[in-house]
């Protein structure tokens, strides 16, 4: 199922990631076919499928050092 959530905005430690390229990993599929928990406490969501990107950071918190707007991450 898809569904349009809300644009994230970064908290002090977090960082914001404009996603060019998504796979799917095998822990996604065994969630999506109910076959794995992982993610949420009961594991029946909801959960944002898709770890495996890459993109260029957009928004990063005050605390980061580690990264900047404008650097592309994997």
């Amino acid at each position: 199922m898809l569904e349009d959530v809300p644009e994230p905005t970064a908290g002090d430690e977090d960082v914001i990631v404009e996603v060019a390229a998504c796979g799917i990993c095998g822990s996604d599929l065994e969630y999506y076919y109910g076959r794995s928990p992982v993610g949420t406490a009961d594991g029946k969501g909801p959960l944002i499928l898709g770890h495996e990107f890459s993109g260029v950071v957009v928004e990063a918190g005050k605390n980061v050092t580690d990264v900047t707007v404008g650097d592309r991450v994997a």
